[in-house]
């Protein structure tokens, strides 16, 4: 299921460039980002809870820092696919390419996630 997920991201945004107007390819690109989004809240609801194991059986702190992470990181990504866009500031053009940003730095955010899934079945 995340792998055919990860394959209809992948397609759709090799596409949305050949969309026949701006507002096609914008609508396209935040499907894209949503998409990517959705993805990493799959990610999440597997790594908190293993954190939250790791309080138990280790000292306490595993879950709380991932979600302080999170939210700084939820900050950081807005932020800087806002700055991102602004290359295209008012033109028609800005929100696709925060879109295509928020996409990209999700997509990164979520092999995070699951690096750190990883280390926890360790």
């Amino acid at each position: 299921m995340i792998g055919w997920l990860l394959f209809l991201a992948a397609g759709a945004a090799d596409t949305c460039g050949d969309k026949p107007n701006q507002t096609a390819m914008t609508m396209c690109e935040k499907a894209v980002a949503d998409r990517a989004d959705a993805e990493m809240n799959l990610a999440w609801k597997q790594v908190y809870p293993a954190m939250q194991r790791l309080d138990r059986v280790q000292e306490p702190g595993f879950a709380a820092a991932l979600l302080a992470s999170q939210r700084a990181w939820i900050a950081f990504r807005d932020a800087e696919c806002r700055i991102e866009s602004y290359e295209s500031r008012g033109g028609s053009m800005q929100p696709f390419t925060e879109n295509q940003c928020r996409a990209e730095v999700t997509r990164t955010r979520t092999r995070q996630l699951r690096m750190m899934l990883d280390w926890t079945k360790r």
